[in-house]
């Protein structure tokens, strides 16, 4: 467990994956007019699209290169 929390790379797609959970979720404020609201919400999903992305794309490298033998060992399993 101790190799998993040294391993940085965890810390990292923690942290993208939260921020892509955090942009598809979340929804903006209802009393902008409709032109900002709409802008808001397409933001907001872009980021979390791309966030998403990012996560995908680095876990498979990682994975891919055996930096991450840990998750790719619990993948394994299941």
């Amino acid at each position: 467990m101790a190799k998993l929390i040294k391993n940085w790379r965890y810390h990292v797609l923690t942290t993208i994956a939260f921020i892509a959970i955090l942009g598809l979720f979340s929804e903006p404020k209802t009393d902008n007019n409709s032109i900002e609201w709409l802008t808001e919400f397409a933001t907001s999903k872009a980021i979390g699209a791309i966030a998403a992305y990012a996560f995908y794309r680095m876990a498979k490298r990682w994975m891919g290169n055996g930096s991450l033998p840990e998750l790719k060992e619990i993948s394994k399993e299941e």
